[in-house]
């Protein structure tokens, strides 16, 4: 079955991880699974990547990963 990853937001510091059913989200760094907020040191860049449950996907055209940047 289709599901959409819906896109962190990000407010300079802080990722804030959204929750949607059938949806895991992990930091490219380590594959590790993200909830809730994830901090941005200055001047690094974090990645978020997500990944559907057994038994669904996401559509070819839908973005999956973002890339977050700390400027200090």
């Amino acid at each position: 079955a289709p599901v959409v990853p819906t896109a962190p937001t990000f407010a300079g510091t802080t990722i804030t991880i959204p929750t949607v059913a059938q949806v895991t989200y992990k930091n490219r760094a380590d594959d590790s699974t993200v909830t809730g907020t994830v901090a941005v040191a200055e001047d690094e860049t974090v990645t978020i990547y997500a990944v559907a449950s057994v038994g669904y996907y996401f559509a070819n055209n839908v973005d999956d990963e973002w890339s977050f940047t700390n400027r200090g």
